[in-house]
């Protein structure tokens, strides 16, 4: 995309930073803007507010937290976009947002009113299908000089929120909607890659060079829902990734980083006071 000379390769990530900025720098001129677009259960189950569930990503807290999860959007939205162009890539973002919204609602349904901002869930959705479809990613954490792989960090992460989202986090983190962006977002990223590379197995690589059989099959199934084949770019690059990298590790990421969140999800619903316990607590 040119926009004033200027060739944005990203424009969906631009974008998505360019409205958290927006949006923040709106709400220090209205102070009421943060209470009316936060996640807020009550004004959801009460008041039929359901927009909140959406609007929260991209309200934030304050500079530094803006500023994380912009760097997040560069670091993953971009990958993502690279693979599937900006419209999925905006896509997959807000559904990441609105699966973190309804993971936290329900994990802390108990509560009277339950209060969360920013764009971290649609940001770990980004971070579980960067990690997913590109497997030789390496990640750390700013205090740690030490890069793990990306699927090994991930599953961590996961973990971790997992454990504090039992605490009694008074600085309102929400580990919870960090784990909903990362369970939704990975759920979407293995039937994609699931998807593309079913495709790409039906068909001959050989084939390639014509380009008429793998376009046909992409466009037949992907385009109705945005995926541009407007040049062969985004089919090469994912060809390349089915026959180049090995995708054990992006599986063991599915089963011991991804699933276990639907799982830690499902017993807080059907045994809830399993986690009420007061040793979780301490």
């Amino acid at each position: 995309m040119v926009i004033a000379g200027i060739v944005l390769d990203n424009p969906g990530s631009y974008l998505l930073m360019a409205a958290f900025v927006v949006v923040h720098i709106a709400s220090l001129g209205d102070e009421t803007l943060l209470d009316r677009w936060c996640l807020s259960s009550y004004s959801v189950k009460h008041r039929n507010q359901w927009y909140r569930i959406i609007s929260s990503g991209f309200v934030h807290s304050g500079w530094i937290h803006l500023a994380l999860n912009c760097l997040g959007i560069w670091y993953f939205g971009t990958l993502v976009e690279d693979l599937v162009g900006p419209i999925l890539m905006v896509l997959f973002f807000i559904l990441s947002v609105i699966g973190g919204s309804f993971y936290s609602m329900r994990l802390r349904r108990f509560d009277h009113d339950y209060l969360a901002v920013g764009a971290s869930g649609g940001v770990m959705g980004l971070m579980m299908m960067s990690v997913m479809w590109v497997p030789t990613v390496k990640l750390g954490l700013f205090i740690l000089p030490v890069m793990l792989p990306g699927w090994l960090f991930a599953v961590l992460i996961n973990w971790a929120s997992m454990v504090f989202s039992l605490t009694d986090d008074k600085q309102r983190i929400s580990h919870e909607g960090h784990l909903g962006g990362a369970f939704w977002g990975g759920l979407i990223g293995a039937m994609v890659m699931m998807l593309v590379f079913n495709i790409l197995g039906d068909v001959a690589v050989d084939k390639w060079e014509e380009g008429i059989a793998l376009e046909h099959s992409f466009v037949s199934i992907l385009g109705p829902i945005g995926f541009s084949v407007k040049n062969h770019e985004l089919l090469l690059r994912w060809v390349g990734m089915r026959y180049n990298f090995d995708y054990s590790m992006s599986w063991v990421l599915l089963w011991a980083g991804i699933l276990p969140v639907g799982i830690f999800w499902l017993l807080q619903e059907i045994r809830p006071s399993i986690f009420k316990r007061k040793w979780w607590r301490k």
